[in-house]
């Protein structure tokens, strides 16, 4: 039965990212210049059937609710400050920010042989929260990573 659990908790989070990912495309279309240069019918026609996929997409409710103490509550508010930071970066500076951001992945690894620096200071935040926390912020920053 934990076993089941856990695939179960896995799977729930997997479909959570692809709600993400559905989120940003729908919208990536929606929002696209590259809609100017068709005709105005293709286009509203296109802009419809988003908006009516991001209708049905938002009747899907996926809540997988994360069990913290409130220590981690705490370091999961610092981790956030310090991604906050990291998205000010990426505004900013994309080159500092693409630094940043692998430092910080750095941080979550646990791969030492790779001669990366590290981020003591976040490093020491992560490892104070809970596991699933930990893997969501992994996958945040590998999210952001790959943007850059």
């Amino acid at each position: 039965i934990d076993k089941r659990v856990a695939f179960l908790r896995e799977t729930a989070s997997e479909l959570e990212d692809e709600k993400r990912k559905l989120y940003r495309v729908l919208n990536s279309i929606i929002t696209s210049d590259e809609l100017d240069s068709i005709g105005e019918v293709e286009r509203e026609e296109i802009k419809i059937t988003s908006h009516g996929l991001l209708y049905r997409l938002d009747s899907v409710d996926i809540n997988l609710k994360i069990t913290r103490t409130v220590t981690q509550e705490k370091a999961l508010e610092n981790v956030n400050t310090f991604i906050d930071k990291l998205s000010d970066c990426v505004k900013n500076d994309r080159g500092c920010a693409k630094q940043l951001c692998q430092t910080y992945l750095s941080s979550c690894s646990s791969d030492h042989f790779k001669p990366l620096p590290v981020d003591e200071q976040f490093q020491k935040t992560v490892i104070g929260c809970s596991l699933d926390d930990q893997k969501k912020i992994k996958k945040k920053l590998q999210n952001i990573f790959s943007s850059l």
